[in-house]
């Protein structure tokens, strides 16, 4: 399963803390917010598709 996945699993599916998810994926908190709120803005503009085009999409670099 892809971090993302499971990001969105934990934060949709079961209820979790960012900071829960953040401990249990191993990644920053920064970072789980930032996929959380990728997904929420998707979601909100095409909600049949936003979990899809959240998934698909490539990470962005400063």
């Amino acid at each position: 399963m892809d971090k993302k996945e499971q990001i969105l699993h934990y934060y949709r599916i079961d209820g979790m803390s960012l900071r829960e998810i953040a401990r249990k994926t191993g990644l920053n908190r920064k970072t789980v917010t930032r996929y959380i709120r990728e997904y929420e803005t998707l979601a909100q503009s095409d909600p049949e598709e936003g979990v899809d085009l959240s998934l698909a999409s490539r990470p962005k670099y400063p």
